[in-house]
């Protein structure tokens, strides 16, 4: 008895954390999107460029035609691009990172090996992965918490 007892509260603890993890993960993803478009949206092709380089960070593939086509022709320029964000600036390289850690269980969860493999052949992941190992759902929740606080407060209101 009391070893289904631990195996129901083992999977309850497990699905609870999956859900934190989810949470968090879909809030980063938000958030980082906003922050690269702050930093570099100043003209209407700008944007093309912000999305495509949230894209080549998250280790995603652009869904609108339009876009893959601009990724793939501007592709040595947003991988510049992506890189300079991340050795200029630590906290949000931890949150890609850190992002791209619960990237893998999502895609895992979804069984999408294809999304596996470009986050585990990335550059970043490869080049940052050790540096920051994955954290614990609630290390996850306090670092974008904390990251969102510092990076994207909330517009006052008029």
């Amino acid at each position: 008895m009391f070893g289904f007892l631990k195996r129901a509260a083992k999977t309850v603890s497990a699905y609870r954390d999956g859900e934190a993890y989810k949470d968090c993960f879909l809030a980063a993803q938000f958030l980082t999107m906003q922050y690269i478009q702050k930093l570099l949206v100043h003209d209407p092709e700008d944007k093309t460029l912000a999305v495509c380089t949230w894209s080549y960070l998250m280790c995603t593939t652009p869904r609108n035609a339009e876009m893959r086509s601009y990724s793939e022709q501007h592709a040595q320029k947003i991988e510049k691009q992506a890189l300079e964000l991340l050795d200029q600036d630590e906290p949000f390289r931890e949150v890609v990172v850190s992002t791209l850690w619960v990237a893998l269980g999502v895609c895992k969860g979804d069984g999408d090996k294809e999304g596996l493999e470009r986050i585990l052949s990335s550059e970043i992941f490869l080049k940052y992965s050790a540096t920051y190992p994955l954290l614990s759902a609630d290390q996850y929740n306090a670092l974008g918490s904390a990251w969102m606080q510092k990076y994207c407060p909330p517009q006052p209101t008029l």
